[in-house]
Order: structure tokens, then C-alpha cells, then sequence
């Protein structure tokens, strides 16, 4: 028997060679920029501080570097989906905070083409990035952790330098952070422009 995956769910995965590098500055600007920015992203059932809506990150000069690294990823993923010849935009971007008992509930991106999550700071029980599979429900299934044909779910637990690149219209969330320690992440959404 020949199996093919015809409808796959494509998440992308890069390590950023220079996080270290880059880490302290860019945690101690969102530490700034958290004192004096108010939350974004309201309409929430989880109260995690974001700036979503609130400070577009990829206009911060501060932010150049990670910027120009998530920028050349996305640009990889994006010839991978065949968007070649169009332009790939950056239609906004921002940074989360999860301290204790933060979570963020099951939502898509509607609107954008492309979205990345970075994890800028954060260890295993921070709150894993999560992510619904987009095959309805109703098919009888034996789940089986070693067959990805099985999966209803998939989780990526937080690991600093780590660039996860996805769809828009899949349906993520975080889970709760279980410890004292805070999870910083940023985000950006994409826009494909049609030439």
C-alpha cells in the first residue's frame, strides 16, 4: 500500500544561531517597553500582557536583528508554500508576556497568511505553544504518539532561540505557565501581496 500525504499541516521549525547574542538586549527592551506601553489584544479570556495592536515591533530599530532573522525565515517557508513572485509583508508584530498561571486560549490569525512565534526567553513548563489539527472532528481515530497520522494535537515546548513558522488559519494557543519564571515570546503575522 502507497499512503500519501496530500493535505499536509506544514509548521516549520529554526534555531537562531546568534540568540545568545541577542537575548539580554532584546529581553531588557521588552522589559522597558512593558512599563510603558499598555496591553494590546483585548477581547481576551486570558489576561497575558501583549502588545498586540499596541507596538509593532518590526518598526523598532531595537528589534533589527531578531527582525532580520525572522524576516529571511519567513521568506524560506514562504518560497516552500510556492508563494514565490508575490510580496510577503510584515502586517504586525508584538511581544508576550506569561507570567504564573498565563495561558492563552485556542485562536487563529485571521487576516494575516503567514505567523511566527519566537521564543525570546522561557524553559518546559513555561507553556507550551500548542496547536489544533485542522481535519474536522467526527473520524474515529486511535491516537498513537509515534504515528503523526494520528495526531489531533500538536505541542512545542518553549525553547529560547527557537522560530516556529505556521499558516495563519491554524488554530494555536499556549498552555498555562506552571512556574515563577516568565515566558517571553514575540510575534509576527504576514501578509502575502499579490503581484
Amino acid at each position: 500500500m502507497n499512503i500519501q500525504k496530500l493535505f499536509p499541516t506544514p509548521i516549520a521549525f529554526s534555531k537562531n544561531s546568534n540568540h545568545n547574542k541577542i537575548k539580554n538586549k532584546l529581553i531588557k527592551t521588552c522589559n522597558i517597553l512593558k512599563n510603558k506601553i499598555n496591553t494590546g489584544g483585548k477581547n481576551w479570556a486570558s489576561k497575558v500582557y501583549n502588545t498586540c495592536q499596541s507596538y509593532d515591533i518590526h518598526t523598532d530599530k531595537n528589534f533589527i536583528k531578531i527582525n532580520n532573522f525572522v524576516f529571511t525565515e519567513v521568506d524560506k517557508f514562504a518560497y516552500s508554500l510556492n508563494f514565490t513572485g508575490n510580496k510577503i509583508l510584515c502586517s504586525n508584530s508584538w511581544f508576550n508576556f506569561y507570567s504564573k498561571y498565563d495561558y492563552q486560549e485556542y485562536h487563529d490569525h485571521d487576516g494575516a497568511d503567514i505567523s511566527v512565534v519566537y521564543f525570546l526567553k522561557g524553559s518546559k513548563n513555561t507553556g507550551d505553544l500548542m496547536f489544533k489539527s485542522p481535519e474536522p472532528p467526527g473520524i474515529f481515530s486511535v491516537y498513537d504518539p509515534k504515528n503523526e497520522l494520528t495526531f489531533k494535537t500538536a505541542r512545542v515546548k518553549p525553547e529560547p532561540g527557537l522560530l516556529v513558522l505556521f499558516k495563519s488559519n491554524l488554530i494555536h494557543g499556549v498552555d498555562q505557565n506552571k512556574t515563577n519564571e516568565t515566558r517571553i515570546s514575540l510575534a509576527y503575522n504576514f501578509k502575502v501581496i499579490r503581484q
